[in-house]
C-alpha cells in the first residue's frame, strides 16, 4: 500500500499543465454545433458532451443559458 502512494506522488500532475477545454470559453460555432445536437439528440448531455469534448454538466448549462431556460 505505501508502495502504491509512493507512486502516486512520484507522477507529474498532466491536468495542470494544459488548460482544460472546460475553461475556455465557447465560440459562436460551438454554440451552434450544440444547439443543432440538442435538436438531433434530445437532451441526452451525456451523449452532447463526449462529441463536443466537454462534460455534460458544461453543454446543459450553456444549453440552458443561449435559451434562456
Amino acid at each position: 500500500f505505501l508502495l502504491f502512494l509512493t507512486k502516486i506522488e512520484e507522477e507529474p500532475n498532466k491536468n495542470t499543465d494544459k488548460k482544460s477545454i472546460e475553461d475556455e470559453s465557447w465560440s459562436p460555432s460551438e454554440d451552434m454545433t450544440l444547439i443543432k445536437y440538442v435538436k438531433r439528440f434530445g437532451r441526452k448531455w451525456d451523449i452532447i458532451g463526449r462529441k463536443i469534448h466537454r462534460s455534460k454538466f458544461t453543454c446543459r448549462s450553456r444549453y440552458n443559458k443561449l435559451t434562456n431556460k
